[in-house]
């Protein structure tokens, strides 16, 4: 899934990044960087994929 496709998600869920951040306890931009694959943290992306109502490994292409 491409970073825009992820963003898109996150919108139509009603959600964004920073309330993810925020149930994260992370700053709104590691939300961006892991979005735009610069950053790695594998919590952060399960986090995201769980939010968005998507697979691990459809979103970011790997197993968990």
């Amino acid at each position: 899934m491409s970073p825009n496709e992820v963003k898109a998600k996150i919108i139509l869920r009603g959600k964004t990044q920073a309330m993810i951040a925020r149930k994260a306890g992370v700053h709104r931009s590691a939300i961006t960087l892991v979005i735009q694959r610069r950053g790695m943290s594998r919590r952060l992306r399960r986090l995201i994929a769980r939010e968005i109502g998507e697979a691990y490994e459809r979103v970011w292409g790997e197993a968990a």
